[in-house]
């Protein structure tokens, strides 16, 4: 039989070849790339606590949408309360925000701060002046910086229809 025409034979004692090297690589690379960016739990913690915050929003606009006096958070840089009718609530109005169960609720993120601003909703969900109870003309913005750290996302409530964004 010619030399050239039997086919090559691997010695079982070789080790791995360049491609399952390379192939092996390139599945660790892309494990990696999704890993890595998540490994941050001060981030994630931010992000869930803007969560709670925008679920606790969307909470008052919908009891809003049930009562006849609006229904709003009174946000401060790293906590908020519950206000029904102009005032925060109180004991006595047996009202409490939703996964909390409490009237006012703290952030958990250290270094998270967000924007200090009064909101409300009247009957129909429509953003409102907690004061005046007139309508909003433009759209509401709550920005959280970080520090030491990537911000969260703001939260804009959007003018007429209060859609979160």
């Amino acid at each position: 039989m010619n030399r050239h025409s039997r086919p090559l034979q691997r010695d079982p004692r070789a080790g791995f070849t360049m491609v399952e090297f390379v192939a092996t690589l390139l599945v660790l690379a892309v494990l990696a790339a999704f890993i890595i960016p998540k490994a941050n739990p001060a981030e994630s913690t931010a992000a869930n606590d803007i969560n709670v915050l925008r679920a606790h929003i969307r909470y008052v606009q919908l009891r809003a949408m049930g009562d006849v006096v609006p229904w709003g958070l009174d946000i401060d840089a790293g906590s908020y309360s519950l206000e029904i009718n102009g005032a925060v609530a109180t004991a006595a109005d047996r009202q409490r925000l939703p996964g909390v169960n409490t009237i006012t609720h703290a952030f958990e993120t250290d270094g998270l701060s967000v924007t200090p601003v009064r909101i409300a909703f009247d009957s129909r969900g429509r953003p409102v002046n907690p004061d005046t109870r007139d309508v909003l003309n433009s759209d509401q913005t709550i920005t959280a910086s970080m520090s030491g750290g990537d911000a969260p996302s703001p939260i804009v409530i959007t003018r007429q229809t209060g859609f979160l964004q």
